[in-house]
């Protein structure tokens, strides 16, 4: 599977981490792919998290340096 990400920056707002926010079952269980990539291939990445969100959909959140 291949994920491809595009984005736009404004200004100096440069990306300077990313937070990937789901539950941890029951939504990812109906997108095997994107759950295996959360789990597997996410803590690969530097400045990554998952941060667990009972109930939620998978979401990417961008930050710039600011958390913002």
């Amino acid at each position: 599977m291949l994920f491809l990400l595009s984005y736009q920056v404004k200004g100096n707002n440069e990306i300077a981490s990313a937070r990937i926010e789901s539950c941890r079952g029951c939504r990812l269980n109906r997108l095997p792919e994107v759950k295996q990539f959360v789990f597997e291939d996410v803590p690969l990445f530097k400045n990554v998290e998952f941060k667990h969100i009972q109930g939620a959909s998978p979401e990417l959140v961008v930050l710039n340096a600011q958390d913002e």
